[in-house]
């Protein structure tokens, strides 16, 4: 399995480990629910040649910054087919994380994105 993932400009595929997406509505709803939640959690490891500290970078922007809300697109491909492809056209930063070890040798972070609420009808989802 292999991911592409683009954040306005910056282009992550050898770095890319997993990559999990989420729907969510609230528990305690008793119908469906019009604010839903898309997020998506990356990880990957930091040791390539990829400007994966451009991820870092954004997650220390505050919320008044033109470029906290980002254009992400992430493909999971499969046998050179791509199985799923979803666009938030507004992601933010919730999360942002890295952790290092001697034995492993390389770094690992970890991005958790949340398209804004206001704009749920923007995000595209294509794939089998």
């Amino acid at each position: 399995m292999a991911f592409k993932v683009k954040v306005d400009g910056v282009n992550l595929e050898k770095s890319i480990e997993a990559v999990y997406f989420k729907v969510d509505t609230p528990n305690d709803s008793d119908a469906r629910f019009s604010h839903v939640s898309n997020t998506v959690e990356i990880v990957g490891t930091i040791n390539t040649d990829e400007p994966t500290v451009e991820m870092y970078l954004w997650s220390l922007l505050p919320s008044d910054n033109d470029k906290a809300y980002r254009n992400v697109e992430i493909e999971v491909i499969f046998e050179k087919e791509t199985i799923r492809k979803v666009t938030f056209s507004k992601a933010f930063v919730v999360d942002y994380s890295e952790s290092y070890s001697v034995e492993k040798g390389d770094g690992i972070f970890t991005i958790f994105l949340k398209q804004k609420k206001d704009l749920n009808s923007d995000v595209i989802v294509s794939g089998f």
